[in-house]
């Protein structure tokens, strides 16, 4: 699986920060994920749960190294200041799950961490026959 990412001019350092860290997330770079986000990360799962901390965020990324990602593809992002987004589709093996992720970084300079990370999913199983043309 290799994930895509939108490319861009380049002259937005966070934009690229935003690809680079889905790029890192996708592969389980648990180290490189970890050099663009905050120690006091605060990552919430909008309805689910809160991940807090480097230590918690290496967790979660373990946690989940075994599931079977068919791609994962990133079809926005957007930034302005201290905030950005991503929006995309991470397709497993029987399931698709839309995702937006809405970044808030420590600053407005280019060189900013990622501070806190709220992400919706939606999750859609998909199941020969249950839906009209499949």
């Amino acid at each position: 699986m290799k994930p895509t990412v939108p490319t861009y001019c380049g002259n937005s350092p966070k934009m690229q920060l935003i690809a680079d860290f889905n790029l890192a997330f996708a592969a389980g770079d648990i180290q490189k994920v970890l050099s663009y986000v905050h120690d006091d990360i605060q990552w919430e799962m909008l309805g689910d749960q809160i991940i807090t901390g480097h230590e918690a965020i290496a967790a979660f990324i373990k946690e989940h190294a075994n599931l079977q990602v068919v791609s994962w593809e990133v079809e926005d992002i957007l930034s302005h200041g201290r905030l950005g987004s991503a929006r995309g589709t991470v397709q497993l093996d029987k399931q698709t799950i839309y995702f937006a992720d809405f970044y808030t970084f420590t600053s407005t300079a280019a060189n900013a961490k990622i501070k806190k990370i709220k992400t919706l999913a939606i999750s859609k199983t998909l199941q020969k026959g249950i839906l009209p043309g499949f």
